[in-house]
């Protein structure tokens, strides 16, 4: 799993509308997957598929309050990521937000 450091490519990346964020690019990409990075636990990656420009990863991602699938749909061009497009439940991953935000409120 990367981390923080190692996200300074997304910066020309267009993440496209989730669960839980709208369309962004950027640095808002940047920060919203940021934001994310205390919440994860670890992930499995169940299956790569490639077409393409295309790549599409089916991963279960762990975080503190359970695991949730996950799938993925990159676009890369020239060797750089251009497109995020992700299809979640975003239960598990808005509870973990929420308990992280309360723990840090404390």
């Amino acid at each position: 799993m990367f981390g923080i450091g190692q996200i300074e490519y997304l910066r020309g990346t267009r993440f496209l509308q989730g669960p839980l964020a709208d369309k962004i690019e950027g640095q808002e990409a940047i920060d919203f997957l940021s934001g994310l990075f205390p919440i994860m636990r670890g992930a499995e990656i169940v299956q790569h598929i490639v077409e393409g420009e295309y790549v599409a990863s089916l991963f279960v991602l762990h975080t503190p309050n359970g695991s949730t699938h996950v799938f993925d749909k990159f676009r890369i061009v020239n060797g750089m990521l251009k497109e995020i497009n992700p299809y979640y439940d975003p239960a598990v991953l808005s509870e973990a937000v929420a308990s992280m935000a309360a723990n840090n409120n404390e």
